[in-house]
């Protein structure tokens, strides 16, 4: 009797080991003081049952972990939950080694006359802290043309020397920038701000920063001004009307990397009526191209055309422009459209009303 009973438990740790699981299998982390962060781990259902779970917290880290919850349920439809747990630490915490454990464990169901075995699983929870006992924190935030870089002394010990080297580069160009600060006392904080002289362009900006034998290193991608791409002509070649006619539309782009995802369209509009949509190849552009675009004229009569040009990337359009196009037999003539904004407008109103007010005011001191 006792040795079947070895052998059907034996059945059910096995079951259980595979019924539950947990990943990823620990978590790593690095001390820093007055820390509060949040971590997930997921437990699996691996056989799509119905059950409940508890959770529970154990080891030298308990005192600084709390969970979300201490119970989780899962029914047959439930592949994976997510289970969430904050870290607390002080702001000093002795050097070592120190470790937790997320302790998940399948909730028996009661059976009269069957014996159940529990397992759960384990979630393991490192930290560790050196023996330096220097630490920092650091902020790095763009405004408009420069960069305001904040790094304080978050450790309880001095900071004999800090220095900050900052570097800024693409391809063909990197800007380097040196700042330092001597005998850096706790709670102390150094600021300073780089001034962003780079042309428009996405760049990428690395931070060194160096606090006696300690160094801590950020990249980060930088995105200065916005993408351009300007339309700066439009020619047609060789018309004949009723038969093809290529268009070959010049494009300028302000961006110091190659943009891929472009192209061009052109909205045909008879009056104000849209008689044709014509769209060109997509494109990479650097700098300066020329794309031609194919119209089939076969339809169209001899008068005054408006050409509307777009620029695309990834979808999104980036300019546009305006033309008017007087087609004949044998010639295309293009003449780029002025458009009146509302503000230029209000702009020459209140010139000439200015203008008519100084010339009354000028008649009146003369019949005076």
């Amino acid at each position: 009797m006792k040795r079947e009973l070895l052998v059907i438990m034996a059945i059910l740790l096995v079951h259980s080991v595979w019924g539950i699981g947990v990943g990823p299998a620990s978590t790593k982390i690095d001390f820093e003081p007055n820390l509060t962060r949040q971590y997930s781990i997921t437990v699996y259902n691996t056989e799509h049952k119905s059950f409940e779970a508890t959770l529970e917290l154990t080891g030298e880290l308990e005192k600084f972990l709390l969970l979300e919850s201490k119970a989780v349920s899962f029914t047959e439809e439930d592949n994976q939950k997510s289970i969430f747990f904050n870290v607390s630490f002080p702001r000093d915490i002795p050097p070592g080694s120190y470790t937790g454990q997320i302790v998940i464990t399948e909730k028996p169901l009661d059976r009269q006359g069957t014996i159940i075995a529990s397992l759960g699983v384990t979630h393991e929870i490192s930290l560790k802290v050196p023996t330096h006992g220097k630490y920092i924190k650091e902020s790095i935030e763009k405004r408009n043309k420069s960069i305001h870089i904040s790094i304080k002394n978050i450790g309880l010990k001095e900071i004999e020397k800090l220095e900050v080297f900052n570097k800024i580069y693409d391809s063909t160009k990197n800007f380097s920038y040196y700042h330092s600060k001597n005998n850096f006392l706790s709670d102390e904080v150094f600021n300073f701000s780089l001034v962003l002289t780079q042309p428009i362009g996405i760049y990428t900006h690395k931070v060194s920063i160096r606090y006696d034998e300690l160094t801590k290193n950020i990249t980060k991608t930088l995105i200065i001004g916005e993408i351009q791409i300007l339309i700066t002509d439009l020619k047609i070649k060789d018309f004949n009307l009723g038969e093809i006619a290529a268009i070959d539309i010049s494009l300028s782009s302000n961006w110091n990397q190659d943009l891929k995802n472009v192209y061009v369209e052109i909205d045909v509009f008879d009056q104000e009526e849209l008689i044709d949509t014509i769209k060109g190849p997509t494109l990479t552009i650097n700098n300066m191209k020329t794309t031609t675009l194919f119209w089939d004229t076969k339809e169209l009569l001899e008068g005054e055309y408006k050409l509307v040009v777009k620029v695309f990337h990834n979808n999104k359009i980036i300019s546009e422009k305006e033309y008017s196009t007087k087609l004949t037999e044998k010639k295309a003539v293009i003449r780029k459209e002025v458009k009146l904004y509302p503000i230029i407008i209000l702009s020459i109103t209140i010139v000439i009303l200015g203008l008519i007010i100084l010339v009354l005011k000028i008649k009146r001191r003369k019949k005076t």
